[in-house]
């Protein structure tokens, strides 16, 4: 029993997959750059602390909205509004990495 979501479902699940994994990359990433450079300086320092936590923020909603989606309301399309918190934090990191 084939429904117009599942694709949808599909393609939602495996960006969730890649996000964590990717999340997960730069972490390491984050943990090696402040062990690495304890001599920075603090606008730098603050920028990868800034990115970090955006994209933190951003992987929690992430995970918040497949919870709702796929276990709390499954079967419904809805525009929530962690969907659009999830999409600003994403809008955000973007923004910082590329300042």
């Amino acid at each position: 029993m084939s429904t117009e979501l599942d694709s949808t479902y599909g393609a939602w699940l495996i960006s969730l997959v890649l996000e964590t994994f990717l999340y997960g990359m730069g972490v390491l990433q984050s943990w090696n750059y402040f062990a690495a450079r304890p001599t920075d300086i603090a606008p730098v320092k603050a920028t990868v602390l800034v990115v970090l936590v955006l994209e933190t923020v951003q992987v929690v909603f992430f995970f918040l909205s497949s919870y709702s989606r796929f276990v709390q309301r499954f079967g419904k399309i809805q525009t929530d509004l962690i969907w659009q918190l999830q999409l600003l934090a994403a809008y955000l990191s973007a923004f910082f990495v590329q300042m």
